[in-house]
């Protein structure tokens, strides 16, 4: 065997598994991007019209608006104006995300962002993972009303996460887990089967820009996370909190819920925590 075939399917073995002890358990099989057109109702992006108030709703890394459904429905029938996109790279393939690099995911944001601004009384930044990352990025270049930050932070939880500036250059994707979330025609999230290496390091880098800048969030914040995410772990809360200027802050912990927390069994509490918030600014 040809040595650079070898070091090829070696590496593959290895970074196959990148993820593979830390992937959301509360998650079931993913659509594949094959399922792209059949879960097309998943992937698009949704908006409701409503009053005065907005909340733009942002998803994480490698999924789609179908992960803000539930909380964008529950928004909108308590009267708030709702929008949600797809991000850049994202519900079409890995490929495609691996094209991108952090500045599209949060131009994409900040251009959604200034659209609904002007027509609304107050506009509110709400993120899920990656999401609520740029919804903080969002707030250290623009006046924003308040955020919500699900499942969120500043470092991801992987030790193995050093090694990808190697790994990008022999592997493009990273075959996740297949956990059952919702099997057959009654799946409710769409999420792409890889994480693709060039994209993961570009949020990698993002989170370290990030970092440096918490400073400059002066914004009322509103963190629900899970004390069992490893995805993104509970320290993250910590972190955020005493790195931003803010002093308008609520952590609220949940104790069942994985890292995809939106469409977990805790998920009604969330919307309880997420009305409370946005209604009292």
């Amino acid at each position: 065997m040809p040595t650079s075939v070898f070091v090829n399917y070696y590496m593959s073995q290895i970074f196959n598994s990148f993820f593979k002890g830390v992937q959301d358990k509360t998650l079931n099989k993913m659509p594949s991007v094959s399922d792209s057109e059949k879960f097309k109702h998943l992937i698009e992006p949704f908006s409701y019209d409503g009053g005065e108030v907005c909340c733009l709703l942002l998803h994480g890394y490698t999924g789609s608006p179908s992960e803000m459904r539930p909380l964008g429905g529950f928004l909108a029938r308590h009267g708030f104006a709702v929008t949600c996109p797809l991000l850049p790279g994202h519900g079409t393939s890995p490929r495609e995300l691996n094209k991108c690099v952090w500045y599209d995911w949060y131009q994409a944001a900040e251009e959604e962002w200034k659209r609904l601004k002007p027509k609304h009384r107050k506009t509110f930044v709400i993120g899920l993972s990656m999401g609520g990352g740029l919804a903080l990025y969002l707030a250290v270049h623009n006046k924003v009303d308040g955020i919500v930050m699900l499942a969120s932070g500043v470092k991801l939880g992987d030790w193995r996460l050093p090694i990808l500036p190697f790994a990008r250059r022999i592997i493009s994707k990273i075959k996740k887990t297949r956990n059952a979330y919702a099997r057959g025609p009654n799946r409710t999230r769409f999420a792409y089967e890889y994480n693709p290496t060039q994209s993961t390091q570009e949020l990698v880098n993002f989170y370290r820009h990030l970092k440096k800048e918490l400073s400059k969030v002066t914004a009322p914040l509103l963190v629900i996370h899970s004390k069992n995410d490893i995805i993104m772990p509970f320290k993250n809360t910590e972190m955020v909190i005493s790195g931003i200027g803010s002093t308008d802050t609520n952590v609220v912990a949940l104790e069942k819920a994985g890292h995809v927390i939106t469409l977990s069994e805790e998920k009604e509490k969330i919307h309880q925590e997420v009305l409370e918030f946005v209604s009292g600014r």
